[in-house]
Parts: C-alpha cells; structure tokens; sequence
C-alpha cells in the first residue's frame, strides 16, 4: 500500500486540527495537536526540521498551516 502524499498528510492534519479546535477551543487544541503534528508526516525530504517547528513553534490553526506551507514552498515540487 502506497504512503499518502505530502498534500494528503496536509489535508488530514489540518482536518484534524480543525475538529480540536471545534471541540476544545484554538488554544486548548493547538496544545493538544503539538505532541500529535509530527505524525502526520513521515517520508518526505527534509522532514525532521517541519516535525520539529510543528512540536515546538505552533500556537494557532494559521501557525500550523504556514509552518506546513513554508515546507511544502521549500521541499514539495
């Protein structure tokens, strides 16, 4: 079975995040989703440094998605 695409991984982490912060509030989620973004991502050129950013840098849903677009500008074709 094939390994989802950088865009699927996107879309499902951003998914996801988008049904925490229904649930439990931006702040609450985004403190939640820090230990759970790096998963999302796995086989990908340069990946180390995006899980790291998304462990550590995230405070909101539009953090989250420009940390993703950032690697994805610098690394996806």
């Amino acid at each position: 079975e094939l390994a989802p695409s950088f865009k699927e991984q996107k879309r499902y982490c951003l998914d996801l995040l988008a049904e925490l912060i229904k649930e439990k509030g931006e702040e609450k989620a985004v403190r939640i989703f820090r230990s759970m973004a790096p998963s999302f991502f796995a086989s990908l050129p340069n990946i180390k440094n995006l899980k790291k950013r998304l462990a550590s840098e995230i405070t909101t849903f539009d953090s989250v998605k420009n940390i993703i677009e950032e690697y994805e500008h610098d690394n996806i074709d």
